[in-house]
């Protein structure tokens, strides 16, 4: 995912993840959404991933960032 700016948490439990869009570039978080559910599915094999997108601005508090961080 070059070039985003993001960082995510996943809940094992409930099979998703949230996506914390930065500030400023929300007008992206379609194109974001759809390139990790494309990561997802060619490196992963995850056919189905429930992703919630979130601004950075109102994001959760003290959620462990993966990746781009």
């Amino acid at each position: 995912m070059a070039g985003h700016h993001h960082h995510h948490h996943v809940d094992p439990v409930a099979g998703g993840a949230h996506l914390v869009i930065e500030t400023g570039r929300w007008t992206e978080a379609d194109a974001i959404k759809a390139e990790v559910k494309d990561m997802l599915k060619t490196r992963f094999r995850i056919g189905h991933a429930t992703l919630e997108l979130e601004c950075a601005k109102h994001a959760c508090v003290g959620a462990e960032a993966i990746g781009d961080g």
